[in-house]
């Protein structure tokens, strides 16, 4: 089985436009912006995780901001996410 982090990655590179152009354009607050940076990050243990994955599916429109995130950190820039959604 693959690392789950690799299949939200090939996920996201496919159809990562598609997810991002859905739900509202409110980005995630700070503490839920850590989280979506330590999930794309690989840093969350399962639980957190399934949590994380519960809340996403409330406000899917933090899909991008974790699709920014996880495609920053597989270009090698994860201090760079979006910096301008502040």
């Amino acid at each position: 089985m693959s690392d789950p982090l690799e299949t939200i990655v090939r996920f996201l590179n496919q159809f990562g436009d598609v997810v991002e152009g859905r739900g509202p354009t409110t980005p995630p607050p700070p503490e839920i912006r850590a989280e979506l940076e330590a999930m794309a990050s690989g840093a969350l243990n399962a639980e957190q995780r399934d949590d994380l994955v519960r809340r996403l599916r409330s406000e899917p429109g933090w899909v991008s901001f974790l699709a920014s995130s996880m495609r920053q950190r597989a270009a090698g820039n994860p201090d760079d996410s979006q910096s301008g959604d502040s």
